[in-house]
């Protein structure tokens, strides 16, 4: 293993590399110089090799071996990892545009007021990352990462795949903003009763829904926090079939439906779907058909 890494025109040397020349420059072996520093030639060798890191040990022996300081070796430490964290969020960078073709930046511009004053990819991802309050995007690709899929599998893409958990992110994030109670199984049946009271006549409450929409939800939200389910809506990214997903978020239970239809019957639908969803047990997501 090479004790100095190049990437991009940095470079950046391990204290091995420096050892190494003060070990040729002494004219001893490599055996007689770890003797000298008090330590074990395999140690030496490792070090020089840069196959692990300068220890605190082992940096106040080369400070006393040479009359300097042990901040001194011990900064060489710390500048070459800070270069080899660079080197490889700059890899990880690399692939995260490949992650970041599937996720439409305007979604993120349009609802939810990102800088839209950017043409650079590379700051767009990071925009996005911040936003999402993940490590990397990378993550978004992985196919149960934040909740199970109820449907097959086998068919979704990884565009599906990354703009789902992209979504039950941002669904996750606004829900942990709002206040509700543990969530309770008996106050929850209650919230039952009251979706079964609106499925008495879906025709009637179809009408509310068109002309009464803020009042309407409003009644379904306050009745979701009495019981600690937070009814979470936020708008489907173009392209995805996202249709609803539940997650258990500490003591409270997260109810995210994609709002780009609320105002059709259907969401009564899928709402209460979600609801026997809890009751079973049976947290996931749902994508349309």
């Amino acid at each position: 293993m090479s004790n100095y890494i190049e990437y991009n025109n940095k470079m950046a040397f391990h204290p091995g590399y420096y050892i190494q020349e003060l070990v040729e420059n002494s004219g001893l072996t490599q055996e007689d110089f770890a003797k000298r520093l008090d330590t074990t030639p395999k140690n030496l060798s490792l070090l020089i090799r840069a196959e692990q890191s300068l220890s605190i040990d082992i940096a106040i022996k080369l400070a006393r071996l040479f009359d300097n300081s042990v901040e001194f070796w011990l900064n060489l430490q710390s500048t070459y990892d800070a270069a080899v964290a660079e080197i490889k969020s700059m890899e990880e960078l690399i692939k995260e545009r490949n992650i970041f073709q599937y996720i439409n930046y305007k979604y993120f511009v349009e609802y939810y007021n990102l800088p839209k004053n950017t043409d650079n990819i590379d700051q767009q991802i990071k925009t996005v990352r911040n936003f999402l309050q993940i490590s990397t995007l990378l993550i978004l690709a992985k196919k149960n990462l934040i909740s199970k899929f109820r449907n097959s599998t086998e068919n979704l893409t990884p565009e599906q795949i990354i703009m789902t958990n992209a979504m039950l992110q941002i669904g996750i994030n606004q829900a942990l903003q709002a206040e509700a109670v543990n969530f309770n199984k008996t106050q929850f049946k209650k919230s039952i009763n009251f979706m079964d009271a609106l499925y008495a006549d879906k025709t009637l409450n179809f009408n509310l829904l068109k002309n009464h929409y803020s009042a309407y939800y409003t009644n379904i939200d306050d009745t979701l926090l009495k019981s600690g389910i937070i009814l979470t809506k936020i708008p489907a990214m173009p392209g995805t079939n996202f249709r609803s997903a539940t997650k258990k978020l500490g003591s409270n239970v997260m109810l995210l439906i994609n709002d780009t239809n609320t105002k059709s019957a259907n969401t009564l639908d899928t709402i209460f779907a979600e609801m026997t969803n809890i009751a079973t047990g049976n947290y996931g997501i749902t994508l349309n058909n």
